[in-house]
């Protein structure tokens, strides 16, 4: 699904929930002034909650095991691509008709506005403006209901009695007073990009219905008779609506307003219940982000072994001399033979360093880490040589990153090779074949010692359309079959990646120095000695602000 998509999807669900909400808590309330804040509020939050991240709240959650598994050890990403088959049901084809179908829908909606603006333009135009008791009218010879429109007031004076005229100004300078309007406006413009949600139109109309309890409201407390009013409602029913864009006099639902004129005003303490509001947007705004939270709080292997091995490791580097220790504590008294033991256990465990924990764990940070032979362009080669699409994959349309996880052990075989992030099975087993048919690597070291070493490699299946296959499978790779992407020149696959990310562009680190992506373009693959990629959290953490959309780490060999 498309960003685009999602993010229409959690705003039609926010708007229904608020709705529901609204329908089921506060619709019988008195509180007109609170309720309309309430329904704007409505829409205002479902079209910009998907974009509230409180993913930065949660950084210090980040097991240790995820970010030395996934960042500190993971290999680059290796795409995998294959020809999408076209078909009248094919996929990027339906999402464009959808999409089509929208701006339609957007497209007829708009001119329902501009027709309904250019209408009271016209009345406008046509009316004669004039004073009745001391308020700017707009008088219309039409045999019409009186309605406004911001700071406009239209209506038929010979229509109307004396004393209805007040009624009507009252009614309709409360809508111009508090700008009824721009709620009016507002709900217009949500069910224009909303339009194929029915929630919006219902809350439009929610708003509008409220407003004219508020106006009502307005004019029985300025003292005008209430049965009186609610009489010159009623002889107002079979006048017709000049604008339905306007505050109109005499709207539909007119039963429901005059309910509401006799009902009991709500106690004081009903408004308590408007603080509910906050646990709701509470809840929207965390399961906006349930994906990440998920990762958060994912099943990992306990981190106490891993920590436990870092710090081994660091003490026995800092681990001062013997000579060293004595003019340390040249103030107390140690004995030669203290000194003497100091220093072989020393010894023995710079020769142990590979034995340290006594299951022969595998490390996860050490000095030299275990390398394809030939280094990682060779590596991509194989990738790209071996590595299939299954076909049970592409007739499913499963794309998508699959990690595999996997042990260089101290002779350079690759064993306990397992997903530790899958798709389908297909594309898992496929992943794990590949590496289990690549070749013995060279082992890593610490300390000069071989050692057992747990390291990462992304794989990511990518459906591409049918042109870009056709165009791959003249260049060699078989018609119909797979199509391996050609990224195996590193600096080629990283200027890729980059150019992915659109305008979510990495951090770009090359021995050190901060740079751009052009110079990632510009690189010699031979002159590559390591890659190294971060992402979230693991990024932030070492380079702030700068590095939420990942760092990329390039160390060149040396001359």
């Amino acid at each position: 699904m498309t960003p685009l998509f999602i993010y229409y999807l959690k705003a039609t669900i926010a708007l229904a929930l608020f709705y529901a909400f609204y329908r089921l808590m506060f619709d019988r309330d008195t509180f007109f002034g609170w309720k309309r804040a309430l329904l704007v509020g409505c829409i205002a939050l479902s079209a910009i909650y998907p974009f509230i991240d409180i993913t930065s709240l949660l950084t210090h959650s980040e097991p240790v095991k995820v970010v030395v598994t996934y960042y500190v050890n993971a290999l680059p990403e290796f795409v995998v691509n294959a020809p999408q088959q076209n078909s009248w049901w094919h996929i990027p084809d339906l999402a464009t008709a959808v999409w089509l179908v929208y701006l339609a829908g957007v497209v007829i909606a708009s001119m329902r506005l501009l027709i309904q603006l250019s209408s009271i333009l016209n009345l406008r135009r046509k009316g004669a403006v004039t004073t009745i008791q001391g308020i700017r009218v707009i008088s219309l010879p039409e045999k019409i209901a009186p309605f406004s429109f911001f700071k406009w007031v239209f209506i038929n004076p010979d229509q109307h009695t004396a004393y209805e005229l007040n009624e009507i100004l009252a009614h309709e300078q409360t809508h111009v007073r508090e700008w009824h309007s721009l709620d009016v406006l507002f709900s217009q413009l949500a069910c224009i990009t909303f339009w194929f949600n029915p929630f919006a139109w219902l809350t439009q109309q929610a708003i509008r219905q409220n407003l004219e309890y508020l106006a009502d409201h307005r004019v029985i407390h300025s003292g005008f008779d209430s049965k009186g009013y609610q009489y010159h409602l009623l002889r107002l029913t079979h006048h017709t609506a000049a604008a339905n864009l306007g505050n109109n006099f005499n709207v539909s639902e007119l039963k429901k307003r005059i309910v509401m004129m006799n009902k009991q005003k709500s106690p004081s303490l009903s408004l308590t219940k408007y603080v509910l509001v906050i646990p709701l947007v509470t809840v929207l705004v965390v399961t906006n982000h349930a994906e990440a939270l998920a990762k958060k709080v994912e099943k990992l292997a306990p981190v106490s072994k891993v920590i436990q091995a870092v710090s081994q490791q660091a003490e026995l580097k800092d681990r001062p001399t013997p000579l060293a220790l004595a003019k340390q504590e040249q103030s107390q008294e140690v004995t030669l033979a203290s000194i003497k033991k100091e220093a072989q256990n020393t010894e023995m465990q710079k020769k142990n360093v590979a034995n340290e924990n006594p299951d022969d764990e595998p490390f996860i940070v050490v000095e030299q880490m275990p390398q394809f032979p030939g280094g990682q362009n060779e590596m991509f080669k194989f990738l790209a040589q071996n590595v299939r699409y299954p076909v049970e994959a592409q007739q499913k349309n499963v794309s998508g990153l699959v990690i595999v996880q996997f042990i260089v052990s101290k002779t350079g075989v690759i064993s306990n090779i397992k997903v530790i992030r899958g798709i389908d099975p297909s594309c898992d087993n496929e992943a794990i074949r590949v590496v289990k048919a690549m070749p013995e690597w060279i082992p890593g070291k610490q300390k000069g010692i071989n050692v057992n070493v747990k390291c990462t490699l992304p794989v990511r299946f990518a459906l591409v359309d049918g042109s870009k296959g056709a165009k791959e499978a003249k260049e060699g790779v078989p018609a119909g079959g797979v199509v391996v992407s050609a990224k195996r020149n590193v600096p080629d696959y990283l200027s890729n990646e980059v150019t992915r990310l659109g305008d979510k562009v990495p951090l770009v680190i090359i021995d050190g120095k901060e740079s751009s992506t052009d110079d990632i373009k510009a690189l010699d693959s031979n002159k590559i000695k390591e890659i190294s990629v971060l992402k979230d959290q693991a990024a932030t953490k070492l380079y702030g602000d700068k590095g939420k959309y990942g760092v990329i780490i390039v160390t060149l060999k040396t001359e």
